[in-house]
């Protein structure tokens, strides 16, 4: 069977899909009509995730510490050993790795462990997490709102093409995002049902989410206590009652996120207050060449969630207005905080708003609604809501599509899988290799699990690695013929 047969059946498979849950749905049956979005949902993640290769950024930094703390949890590195001197300033080639909170490092380690080394082991963490996320914004928007609207979010969540490449690593900060989206979805979730249900308990619940958020992707975890505050106060919930859950807030959310800070302040003094530093940096300097304008995450808005998201994010801002509801203030402070506050940021990257998702999806299933709703008698105004909604969809499936790359997915698979073969080929070098004049030097490392280094260094500190018991390996490839003729090598290969 041919690759666009292959793609052409699985299309109209996925679309019969999708329209048996919204048939579901209409006829009232929403338990199934939500399972078959997360099935879809799941079998996008798989797909997209199948890549053999480690993505470049940021994946295979994150793949090889995870890997490396398979061994000391406690111990972050890049390299499992400082042979040669590095730059702890450095996060692409140093040695202590601090460049990210732990916990998205810890879960892919263990699912290394578990898995086996392989570029899908370390997505299969983020591919359960997206996976829970298509029901939590179903959840979410249903304590919120109502079920059509939590339908129309939940499958614009579940289709997503910015979270469907964050969850196969595939585009920058990857797993790490992820993470983050739906640690504070669980937060907010757990906010709404402590309004409910055991107040206390829930509110510890979603302390606890936000610390993991926060020890996954730092402080704009935050966001979630406004939105706490904001449901009890819909809720009528005392005033006592509130300060109480303040309280517990900030000191379960101290409990988790301190020991860590804390821990490496006292371990690793330099490389702690050089990724503090760096934390800093990019509010104030534009790092690793990520700039742009103020407006560049609004710009980007229009890419990741389908040019027509400004039409029910500006009637989400007069709505709010005009109403003063507090469900509406709730959405519109989870999506205007954290992109202000990202646009006055130096450094820009188009996930670092990914967490406002969630509130976009479902303003555009309130701006549908209530356009339906208000202009159903107005046959000109009522083609117009239908027109935005079938544009909406289309545009979703579009960039959703666009993202997946599914030819290109499949035809490379070939070639890449003869690549990490190639590199797995190095684990049967002695455990002492050395491996220079690699262009690949992090991929290498974690499928061979040899030492790999993109240069070569001089003649003589060579003869003083083989002279410790290091096995010298050369990649010849675009390497000077007099380089590759010394007699010092052990081992020389060529791909």
């Amino acid at each position: 069977m041919g690759i666009l047969t292959i793609i052409l059946l699985s299309t109209v498979i996925l679309t019969i899909a999708l329209w048996y849950s919204w048939k579901l749905f209409v006829s009232g049956k929403t338990n199934w009509s939500i399972a078959i979005l997360i099935l879809v949902g799941l079998a996008l993640r798989i797909f997209v995730s199948i890549d053999i290769e480690l993505h470049p950024w940021d994946e295979r930094y994150h793949a090889l510490v995870a890997k490396n703390l398979i061994d000391n949890a406690l111990f972050p590195r890049l390299y499992n050993s400082a042979v040669l001197p590095y730059n702890y300033q450095d996060w692409t080639s140093n040695y202590v790795w601090l460049h990210k909170q732990p916990i998205p490092l810890w879960v892919m380690s263990m699912s290394i462990k578990l898995f086996g080394v392989s570029s899908f082991s370390v997505r299969i963490p983020s591919i359960i997490l997206s996976t829970l996320g298509i029901f939590l914004m179903y959840r979410i928007a249903k304590f919120l709102f109502n079920d059509r609207v939590a339908y129309f979010s939940t499958f614009l969540f579940a289709i997503n093409g910015l979270i469907l490449e964050i969850t196969a690593g595939r585009t920058a900060t990857d797993h790490v995002d992820l993470f983050f989206l739906v640690l504070i979805m669980f937060a907010v979730w757990a906010a709404g049902m402590s309004t409910k249900l055991r107040p206390n308990l829930f509110t510890f619940l979603s302390a606890a989410f936000i610390g993991l958020a926060i020890l996954s992707k730092w402080m704009p975890a935050l966001i979630v206590i406004p939105i706490w505050w904001l449901l009890h106060l819909r809720a009528k919930t005392r005033m006592r009652s509130r300060i109480m859950g303040l309280l517990i807030m900030v000191i379960t959310i101290s409990m988790i996120v301190l020991p860590w800070q804390i821990y490496i302040y006292s371990n690793f003094p330099l490389e702690a207050k050089w990724e503090s530093l760096s934390n800093f940096k990019h509010l104030t300097e534009t790092l690793d060449n990520q700039g742009g304008s103020f407006f560049y995450h609004f710009d980007k808005m229009r890419i990741n969630y389908g040019e027509l998201i400004y039409i029910p994010v500006l009637w989400l801002i007069w709505v709010t207005w005009k109403e003063r509801s507090l469900k509406h203030i709730v959405l519109l402070i989870w999506i205007l905080i954290p992109y202000l506050f990202f646009s006055f940021a130096k450094t820009k990257m188009q996930a670092y708003t990914l967490f406002c998702a969630p509130p976009l999806f479902m303003s555009v299933g309130l701006f549908f609604f209530w356009m339906k709703e208000h202009w159903e008698n107005k046959p000109k105004l009522k083609y117009f809501s239908y027109a935005f909604l079938c544009l909406t969809i289309l545009l979703a499936l579009r960039f959703s599509f666009e993202r997946i790359k599914p030819y290109d997915t499949l035809t490379k698979r070939h070639a890449n899988q003869i690549w990490v073969n190639n590199m797995r080929s190095l684990e049967d070098l002695p455990e002492t290799s050395l491996i220079f004049n690699e262009s690949h030097p992090i991929e290498t490392m974690y499928f061979s699990g040899k030492i790999s280094y993109n240069y070569v260094p001089e003649i003589d500190k060579l003869i003083e690695l083989k002279s410790n018991g290091y096995y010298l390996v050369l990649n010849t490839k675009h390497a000077d013929q007099s380089l590759a003729d010394l007699s010092i090598w052990e081992y020389k290969y060529s791909w």
